[in-house]
């Protein structure tokens, strides 16, 4: 059927397509359009990302994108405003929509991280590099909960205390003072003795204003 109307449907799509040039957009819609057509197009990059990962070298347990809550909250932000697609209106707040695409992008960056490191983790533990499986699921522990997923850490913790007598002591306290460095404990250090010394301070304080006290009395 090339006709409808009394007109051929070229015609028609013309004119349809005339008409939509024709409608003014403002500003907002604009800026909202664009934000998220930007995100779908990110979303869909990094689920084809994801997959490539997961597919390269799957071991036992693969990290999936869906149970990371710090990944999915800044796509809801944006996309779940659309639900069907359908935009009702222009974002209220259009900076709080650009700042949400910004941080899914930083996210998925760690997402795709994750599951690499999963990987390289088992891979790592298979083959008997013990150092190299220890490093690996350390910085899984960070990434995951940076990413807001603990379901993943009992696992990531049974690896890491069984990789932990086969490694050099120094390499743990190596990765662990990464996390909390040896001046973290120092500066502990430092306020809990300002705080033993300040009380000292005032017990003496009190201690020799009694003493004075009672010189006093008759």
């Amino acid at each position: 059927m090339r006709y409808a109307y009394s007109q051929e449907l070229s015609a028609l799509e013309s004119q349809w397509k005339d008409k939509l040039e024709a409608l003014e957009i403002s500003p907002e819609w604009r800026e909202t359009i664009q934000v998220t057509l930007d995100m779908r197009k990110l979303y869909a990059e990094k689920q084809r990302e994801w997959g490539q990962a997961q597919s390269k070298s799957p071991g036992n347990i693969n990290i999936s994108p869906f149970e990371l809550p710090a990944l999915y909250s800044p796509l809801n932000e944006v996309l779940g405003s659309a639900p069907d697609d359908i935009l009702v209106e222009p974002f209220p707040d259009l900076k709080r929509a650009q700042q949400a695409l910004k941080d899914f992008e930083k996210s998925s960056e760690k997402a795709t991280e994750a599951i690499n490191l999963a990987q390289s983790a088992q891979n790592s533990a298979r083959l008997g590099k013990n150092e190299d499986a220890y490093r690996y699921f350390f910085k899984l522990r960070q990434n995951l909960m940076a990413l807001g997923n603990t379901s993943y850490l009992p696992w990531v913790d049974q690896n890491l205390e069984e990789l932990k007598g086969k490694v050099p002591p120094e390499l743990v306290r190596s990765l662990e003072g990464k996390v909390f460095p040896w001046w973290g404990w120092a500066l502990i250090g430092c306020g809990a003795a300002g705080v033993l010394g300040l009380g000292g301070w005032i017990f003496l304080r009190k201690g020799r204003a009694g003493q004075k006290g009672r010189g006093k009395e008759p």
